[in-house]
């Protein structure tokens, strides 16, 4: 297994160490945090150089800058994460720019979650599961507005799917959550980094906040996120979309107050990729978009992983000239899955953002019921809250069929989507995430049909060539609500 590796200060050790040398633990100091800039806001620079880091020329730079120490990437060859004092960082970045030796450089920028409202009274309703008309917190909800969550059936799968949760940690002593959670049976808890992946003691995930090896989460939204999809089914409390296929990796990238660092966020997801996650769940967002960040999801895109963003909270157009683009779900990777929110009426959430080239799909978000800090529960609202929805459908689908692709998975998703004419025009499905429609589609209007990267022009023995005209009826109806057909 590949592993993160850090190349320590020259007050340590002299000069530069290359990646293969830099494997012996995790820094002890966590980023030092400036909030003067939107875009600017740590001492930290995203760098990815022509050559390996270890190259002799690379090396020479890296020397002539006074540059020695940053995180160096094993998945894309020559990305480093540089730590810095703000004091002279403008200098170093315009010199970095400048040399023929760097592909691109780009400063490190907030990242903040994409939750909507504060915490809100308990109740018992999940609407999203099994809608019946039930109020939530005042609001009367449309009867079948839902996933058809008591649709489908729930057999047994022997395939448990490994979903990273790259947010504020997770409470993994909930009662909801303390059976659902990634178990790393390979790290001893001894003060050492017993399997060498870059983390001391790191039982149950990462934290990249504080450089240490304990995702717990102090701020709930995280918890909440991972309740969606997997709180367990116990008898005590709510239900997960997939709480029978599921463990939860927690990787922490954002602080007790929800904001963090996009060079957090990429260490994270490599982090997540190194353990093997089929898919992860990114409800945060940034304002700026990041080159580094849309390679490794394009490295996820290579090793099968599926990438669900939430779309954001500003009410905007993100196809429009004067709309706000959120990211990472505004970047074009194609195993992206955007995520607008629903109510539970059906109707588009006032906040969210759309667009039907920029987000794929909607879920329900608002005033959704989730596990949270100290085994209590909460409702929350926001894109952060339809993310997780989406993704436990994926991680269903996954385990009942897993021989699908990531790209079959998303394939599923937005053709078995649930039409709604509120949607048309603003997600590219024109239509929100239904477990039950997904699997039927599948399993129903696509069986035997070949991997998306297999599709022949030629139609094979079976007569599929009926099962593409479906796959393509499907797709001309979509472009068709995008277009105004």
């Amino acid at each position: 297994m590949n592993k993160l590796a850090w190349v320590f200060s020259a007050s340590v050790m002299t000069g530069i160490i290359s990646p293969a040398m830099a494997n012996s633990s995790w820094p002890v100091q966590a980023l030092v945090q400036s909030e003067a800039s939107d875009i600017k806001t740590s001492q930290r620079i995203v760098v990815r150089f022509a050559k390996a880091v270890s190259d002799p020329l690379v090396e020479n730079l890296l020397n002539k800058l006074q540059i020695s120490t940053g995180f160096v990437s094993k998945k894309l060859d020559g990305l480093m994460i540089i730590e810095t004092p703000v004091i002279g960082s403008d200098k170093l970045f315009a010199l970095l720019r400048n040399s023929t030796l760097v592909r691109y450089v780009e400063w490190d920028q907030r990242v903040s979650l994409r939750n909507y409202n504060p915490t809100e009274p308990l109740y018992s309703e999940q609407y999203w599961l099994k809608n019946f008309g039930q109020p939530v917190q005042g609001v009367i909800g449309e009867v079948g507005e839902d996933i058809g969550f008591e649709q489908v059936n729930h057999k047994s799968s022997s395939h448990s799917i490994l979903v990273a949760l790259l947010d504020t940690g997770v409470d993994y002593r909930h009662n909801e959550l303390e059976q659902q959670v990634w178990f790393n049976a390979d790290e001893a808890l001894d003060g050492t980094d017993t399997d060498g992946d870059g983390f001391v003691d790191n039982l149950y995930g990462a934290d990249l906040v504080d450089a240490d090896g304990d995702p717990m989460d102090l701020n709930g939204h995280g918890t909440h996120c991972a309740g969606i999809i997997a709180a367990s089914q116990n008898g005590q409390g709510i239900q997960g979309v997939a709480s029978e296929y599921v463990k939860i990796l927690p990787v922490r990238v954002l602080d007790q107050n929800g904001n963090g660092n996009l060079s957090d966020i990429v260490m994270g997801l490599e982090f997540a990729l190194q353990q093997g996650a089929s898919i992860s769940n990114n409800s945060y967002g940034f304002l700026t978009q990041s080159q580094a960040l849309l390679e490794l999801i394009e490295e996820g895109n290579r090793q099968g992983h599926l990438f669900v963003s939430a779309a954001g909270n500003k009410s905007s157009n993100m196809d429009g000239l004067l709309g706000i683009k959120d990211y990472p779900g505004a970047l074009n990777n194609e195993n992206i899955l955007n995520v607008a929110a629903l109510d539970n009426q059906g109707q588009l959430a006032s906040y969210s953002n759309y667009g039907a080239r920029s987000v794929d799909i909607a879920a329900y978000g608002s005033h959704v019921l989730s596990s949270y800090l100290n085994n209590s529960y909460a409702y929350l609202s926001g894109t952060s809250m339809a993310a997780p929805v989406v993704t436990g459908i994926a991680a269903f689908l996954k385990s009942m069929h897993p021989e699908l692709s990531h790209l079959q998975m998303k394939q599923a998703i937005l053709a078995g989507s649930h039409e709604n004419p509120d949607l048309t025009g603003k997600v590219l499905s024109a239509g929100s995430a239904h477990l039950k429609g997904a699997l039927r589609w599948y399993e129903e209007e696509r069986p035997g049909t070949p991997p998306l990267d297999e599709v022949s022009d030629e139609p094979d023995k079976e007569g599929s060539s009926a099962q593409s005209t479906a796959v393509f009826e499907k797709i001309h109806q979509l472009l068709g609500s995008l277009l105004g057909l």
